[in-house]
């Protein structure tokens, strides 16, 4: 399915950071939950990825920047 382009996307986040052991998605209702939101497939990225400038386009769009500036500030483990 091919959506028309509309113009540019205008919205307002709220992105939460927190610390914790990479894991897999799991749960008895996931499957489901993933098809009612239309969601085809999910992966993890590592800041390498998010920065590089030829990398698919992520929301937001300065997430790089945000999750390095998080790493500098953010007290040690």
């Amino acid at each position: 399915m091919t959506l028309p382009v509309l113009g540019p996307v205008r919205r307002h986040e709220h992105v939460h950071l927190t610390r914790g052991p990479r894991r897999e998605p799991a749960g008895p209702y996931l499957a489901a939950a993933h098809a009612e939101d239309g969601i085809l497939a999910w992966r993890w990225w590592t800041r390498q990825e998010l920065a590089d400038p030829a990398a698919e386009p992520v929301r937001p769009p300065a997430l790089a920047r945000l999750l390095a500036e998080s790493a500098e500030t953010r007290p040690p483990a």
